[in-house]
């Protein structure tokens, strides 16, 4: 069970880029601005991740990993209350 759950963590973190992406080019005005809420932290956590991997540490995606999945279930939640608010 353990072994699904660590793919399942881990598929996020490529999601999460995507459903960014997603989000950002559709929504404009005020759902714009909450798609945007999750790279205030995004932003310094990638940037963390690519200066460790060019220090050449194999802990390097870890806070990667930490946090996309949270910020995925943002953006979830943003989608679901713009989808019903519509």
């Amino acid at each position: 069970m353990g072994g699904i759950l660590e793919e399942i963590w881990l598929v996020l973190v490529p999601a999460y880029f995507f459903l960014q992406y997603l989000t950002l080019a559709r929504y404009r005005g005020g759902w714009r601005m909450a798609a945007l809420a999750p790279l205030v932290v995004m932003v310094p956590v990638v940037g963390h991740a690519v200066l460790a991997f060019l220090g050449g540490s194999n802990l390097w995606p870890l806070l990667l990993f930490l946090t996309a999945p949270f910020a995925f279930l943002y953006l979830v939640g943003v989608a679901v209350v713009r989808a019903i608010r519509r």
